[in-house]
Parts: structure tokens; sequence; C-alpha cells
């Protein structure tokens, strides 16, 4: 799956899970310093951040950049195309909703 086809899905997969919203892609989230790649805002003004990640990716940096979205009070839903990033993600601590993190619903 290429990677704007990752960011579409998990638009989509947002919308299903937290309601209707805006949805922006490539949305830069300036008190966490980052660039989301789908951000949901939903109409009471919380948002959820997607991360679509194509590319392998460290423990460190996931639980880094992840820290970074709560911090800022935004949820983050992760989605990997490598099956070595998810099993990283899964060691560092999978809730049972599929969430890896602590901001999870």
């Amino acid at each position: 799956m290429q990677h704007i086809e990752m960011k579409k899905a998990l638009a989509a997969k947002l919308v299903e899970l937290y309601g209707t919203g805006e949805v922006q892609f490539e949305s830069r989230v300036q008190e966490a310093g980052r660039i989301a790649d789908v951000l949901l805002t939903l109409p009471d003004g919380s948002r959820i951040a997607g991360e679509a990640q194509y590319s392998p990716i460290v423990t460190a940096a996931l639980q880094t950049r992840t820290m970074s979205y709560l911090d800022a009070g935004i949820e983050v839903i992760w989605a990997f195309e490598d099956s070595k990033a998810s099993r990283r993600a899964s060691s560092w601590g999978r809730s049972a909703s599929g969430c890896w993190s602590r901001g999870c619903r």
C-alpha cells in the first residue's frame, strides 16, 4: 500500500471510530511540534492525529512522537505498513482497543 493510500485509509478509520469532523492531511500541529499525516478535528474541538508509518521506526522515536501529541492534549493513532514497526509498537504497549498510546479512548 502506498503512503498516500495509507493516509486515506487512516482518515476513513478515524472518522469511523470517532465520528464526523474536519479531516486534514499533512496538518501542522504547532503545540506538538509535529505535522500529522491526518488530523481529525471533532465538533467539540478535540483532535485526533493519525500517523501512517510506512517505513520502519525505532521504539524511542515512536514513543517521542506519541508523547509530543499526548502532551499537547491530542490523541494519536498509528497505522503501520511494515510488520517490524508494528511488532515494535505492540511490544511498547498496545491496548486492547488497538491503540498504541495512553490517550486512546
